[in-house]
């Protein structure tokens, strides 16, 4: 399938994706709520736990569909709204969108923003008996580098953008892990087999690498990614199993309001209400 008949495909699922939320909102399970619009399911969990009883927590479907299901909602819903997604590289290349009520993560996901919490990222830990050391972090970090630098390098250049769904980071290699070009390599073989074709330019991948040496690492590396090393971890080091949907819902209920009213989203989020006549509030304030 070539780009238009992908951008039309995607078109007629966000229109079907919007027209069911209209459809729920009036119906008595939403009852004329204020919206939260998120990506997907375990965003519409970790958000959810901090909305206030006149709000409602409904996913997009995906990244892809978040903006203009979004804006579908604000037309035809006479409610409040707000939208969350993602920072993945957003934040970090300048490129966020500048609509209002619409906002992004602390740090790449969810997922690194709950680890760039000590105190949640520690809890998260001792409820699955897994034991790590700054050193441990920094070292999972350090192995993530090329694979997070290349998905940053292809997330800039949407015409060099390969699919890594599918593969296994902790399959793979110490070698290959730590080569940016064998992991480009792996994920061309990747695409095709997928049935598209992708072209990555090494050398100016390898450009890009040698150039963005110092970076925040909770802004570059995607949160699925860490969890795999740290489920690896658990398993090599501690002794301990547990699925990815386990280690996802430790990291996202070790989150409290406390933590998450720490955030600049919080924050953010707070001063928007603020703007608002009616005195809408979509999370639960702290309180002291």
């Amino acid at each position: 399938m070539g780009p238009i008949g992908l951008r039309n495909q995607q078109k007629k699922v966000t229109d079907s994706r919007s027209g069911q939320i209209i459809l729920d909102w009036k119906s008595p399970r939403y009852n004329g709520k204020n919206i939260v619009v998120v990506e997907g399911k375990w965003d519409e969990f970790f958000f959810g736990r901090f909305c206030s009883d006149t709000t409602a927590v409904i996913q997009s479907g995906g990244c892809s569909k978040l903006i203009n299901i979004f804006k579908a909602i604000r037309e035809a819903i006479p409610t409040n709204s707000i939208a969350i997604k993602d920072s993945d590289f957003d934040r970090i290349n300048s490129s966020t969108v500048d609509i209002s009520g619409f906002f992004y993560t602390d740090c790449h996901d969810c997922e690194m923003m709950v680890m760039a919490s000590k105190h949640a990222f520690g809890r998260a830990m001792e409820s699955l008996s897994i034991t790590l050391t700054e050193e441990d972090i920094a070292l999972l970090f350090d192995r993530l580098r090329p694979l997070s630098v290349l998905k940053w390098f292809c997330y800039s250049r949407p015409e060099m953008r390969p699919s890594f769904r599918g593969i296994d980071v902790c399959g793979l290699e110490v070698d290959i892990m730590c080569d940016i070009c064998r992991l480009a390599s792996l994920a061309i073989e990747n695409t095709h087999e997928k049935g598209r074709e992708v072209i990555i330019d090494l050398e100016e991948l390898k450009a890009f690498y040698n150039s963005h040496t110092h970076f925040d690492y909770y802004e570059v590396v995607n949160g699925h990614d860490m969890i795999a090393m740290l489920l690896q971890h658990a398993k090599t080091i501690c002794n301990q199993s547990c699925s990815r949907d386990e280690m996802r819902d430790a990291l996202y209920r070790s989150f409290n309001l406390e933590d998450f009213s720490s955030t600049n989203i919080y924050r953010d989020i707070k001063a928007y209400e603020s703007t608002l006549a009616d005195g809408t509030a979509f999370f639960n304030d702290l309180q002291f």
